[in-house]
């Protein structure tokens, strides 16, 4: 299989990975502490990944301290990006928050690729611009319909929804930054595996000092054997996608990782139609649609350009 559609491969895993990953885990972090489950999730998976390289190839390691300023970048946007993205779902409907969230990631990535003359090596095609176009209307629409009150629910008022669509449209923004950090250290010689056990340094922090405060502490005790399921879950649903991001890297374009990640909302809504526990007001489902529609072209078109390149 040629490296561009090994690329594509990749991409598409993390989005269908991404989105499960919302559905299972919007479920069982009404009963978990999401601090607790991120830090051991990405505690256990970043050691293990550590002694691999420390092992299999120290000199990756040595190449990624050599790159501080792309190495903290890379962990400051990814810690940002997680934080914002769930503090957005606290305050506005998930389904529209993780469209959002979602949704801005390709479009900061074409807006950088429109600023930065420099890097525009092979622009952007007629159906991937008119799919980015169709996908920033369609979160207008569910951006409009918040702060209407016509979504599923805003935990506030207008205040409250407006700070929920900002913070989930800045958790996207704040992952497209990282991967254009994930692309740099690539360009560097920094290995997938190497970026996925030294990306995590300041996530770690931020989720062991939530946990410890309380900030996500639910009612009554939790069974060890569940929070073990959860753990193992975690590591194919949260750990695995974020490896998968690092792979494609690797053999497409950052704009490339973000047109797929915009189709993720496509796969929640299939995967909890098939569970079955949430429901989308009327409203959201038109918003939805739209954001469907752009972000399928959008696929196509990035498709090609990467094909093309061969």
């Amino acid at each position: 299989m040629r490296p561009a559609l090994q690329g594509l491969a990749w991409a598409l895993s993390f989005a269908v990975l991404d989105a499960a990953q919302a559905v299972v885990f919007g479920n069982w972090l009404q009963f978990l502490d999401s601090f607790q489950v991120g830090f051991l999730v990405f505690a256990i998976t970043s050691a293990v990944a550590l002694i691999w390289i420390s092992w299999a190839s120290p000199g990756q390691l040595r190449l990624a301290f050599a790159n501080p300023r792309q190495l903290l970048g890379l962990n400051v946007s990814f810690a940002l990006g997680w934080a914002m993205f769930l503090l957005s779902v606290q305050r506005i409907e998930p389904a529209i928050a993780f469209a959002l969230f979602t949704g801005s990631i390709p479009l900061a990535m074409l807006a950088r690729e429109i600023a930065v003359r420099s890097e525009r090596t092979n622009p952007a095609n007629r159906a991937e611009t008119l799919g980015n176009l169709v996908l920033l209307a369609g979160l207008m629409v569910l951006s409009g319909i918040t702060l209407a009150g016509q979504s599923g629910f805003v935990r506030g008022g207008i205040g409250a929804a407006t700070i929920g669509l900002l913070l989930a449209t800045g958790a996207g923004i704040s992952i497209a930054v990282m991967l254009v950090f994930s692309n740099r250290l690539h360009k560097a010689g920094v290995e997938p595996a190497t970026q996925f056990a030294t990306r995590f340094g300041i996530y770690l922090i931020l989720t062991l000092a939530g946990w410890q405060l309380g900030l996500d502490a639910k009612a009554g005790d939790i069974a060890l054997v569940t929070m073990i399921g959860a753990v193992a879950l975690g590591i194919g649903l949260m750990a695995l996608p974020v490896f998968a991001v690092q792979k494609a890297v690797a053999l497409v374009s950052p704009a490339t990782i973000a047109a797929f990640a915009a189709t993720s909302p496509v796969f929640v809504f299939i995967f909890q139609l098939a569970e079955g526990r949430v429901t989308y007001s009327a409203m959201t489902l038109a918003g939805l649609g739209v954001c469907f529609t752009g972000s399928i072209i959008a696929v196509i078109g990035t498709s090609i350009r990467e094909d093309g390149k061969g």
